[in-house]
């Protein structure tokens, strides 16, 4: 499906290139001799807060410890009081989701 949006798409509106310049896409100079487009540092800090977060949540929660448990030694999970296999299985609801949206990728 995905194929036949793109070439209609190509088709009526063109396959050229074209570039939106912004005013976030111009780059700026930091120090003597090193430019950076806003884009650069606004991704920069994107990233640096998610991992932030994310390694929070890891440390800090009673679940992001479960799930490090988990990949670290399944059989230390029950120390948490926690079933094993219910946390293994967990992602799966999520994926067979989006596998029944897809029917065009199974093979």
């Amino acid at each position: 499906m995905q194929i036949i949006v793109q070439n209609l798409i190509g088709t009526v509106f063109g396959r050229g290139f074209v570039s939106v310049t912004t005013p976030l896409s111009h780059s700026l100079q930091v120090v003597p001799g090193l430019f950076v487009a806003p884009v650069a540092a606004i991704a920069i800090v994107v990233a640096v807060v998610c991992f932030t977060g994310l390694t929070i949540y890891l440390s800090r929660t009673y679940t992001g410890m479960a799930m490090r448990a988990l990949s670290e030694n399944p059989d230390l999970i029950r120390v948490f009081g926690l079933d094993r296999d219910g946390w293994r299985n967990m992602p799966l609801p999520s994926v067979r989701r989006l596998w029944s949206r897809a029917p065009f990728l199974r093979p």
